[in-house]
């Protein structure tokens, strides 16, 4: 009894508090987990999942900047729109109102239209441009300068004021009783900068919509183009227009584009 008795007090004390041996081996559990690969998988994972957020928002973020740039192009375009309409209702406004003042005999005389500056007609037609086709901006200008009733003795003036330089050069180069004669003028332009009917014809081609302009505009622009082509070639039945459209070769057309 005293033998087993003093087994159970020898073993007692190591069945309540840990040994000496077993603390010291304990610290070195560590080193024998490094050893068998059992903290390396979870640091890979760690790692691996960071990386992965980050990607993820890098691509978030970029989704965010294309958004906000196509936002910011189309608020743009919304704005040049919108200011393109309201110079045109601005335009269409000042015309009727000239109209009306002229209907109403409140309008300066004839001999006071030599006074008049030339931003006026510019008010409704633009400048013109060496890329345009002068005898079609010709007639735009004479239809504009016969609705504000101007003689047409000084219709040379006003078209001066809507040339480019280079353009305005060739008219004053011209003798003074010439340079003052509108029909002698136009003719001269017309030899000089007229576009052919097959420059007319790669503009029907090749003409598109631009972003800042509306479908009238468009159809408007490219009726333009058509009148200037079938003119030129001096189109004047249906027939006539019906074998040129026939003998145009798609691969003539599909070169231009």
């Amino acid at each position: 009894m005293s033998r087993k008795g003093g087994s159970s007090l020898l073993h007692a004390p190591y069945l309540r508090t840990p040994s000496s041996t077993t603390q010291l081996r304990t610290p070195n559990l560590l080193p024998t987990c490094l050893q068998h690969n059992c903290v390396l998988p979870i640091a890979c994972h760690t790692a691996r999942r960071n990386k992965k957020s980050e990607l993820e928002e890098k691509q978030r973020l970029e989704v965010l900047a294309e958004t906000r740039r196509k936002e910011k192009l189309e608020e743009k375009q919304r704005q040049e729109a919108l200011a393109e309409l309201r110079r045109k209702d601005k335009v269409e406004l000042e015309r009727l109102k000239i109209e009306a003042q002229f209907k109403l005999g409140t309008t300066t005389t004839e001999a006071d239209y030599s006074k008049l500056p030339s931003k006026e007609v510019s008010k409704f037609l633009h400048r013109f441009e060496v890329k345009e086709d002068i005898s079609l901006y010709l007639i735009l200008f004479e239809r504009q300068v016969h609705r504000l009733h101007i003689p047409k003795e000084h219709w040379v003036s006003y078209l001066l004021g809507l040339l480019p330089p280079e353009i305005s050069h060739v008219i004053a180069r011209e003798p003074d009783e010439k340079a003052d004669d509108y029909d002698h003028v136009k003719e001269l332009l017309l030899n000089r900068f007229k576009l052919t009917p097959e420059k007319f014809r790669q503009l029907v081609s090749t003409h598109q919509k631009a972003y800042n302009r509306t479908w009238t505009d468009y159809y408007h622009k490219l009726a333009t183009y058509f009148d200037g082509w079938i003119l030129g070639l001096k189109i004047e039945t249906y027939e006539d227009l019906r074998k040129l459209i026939i003998n145009i070769r798609p691969d003539e057309t599909e070169s231009t584009n």
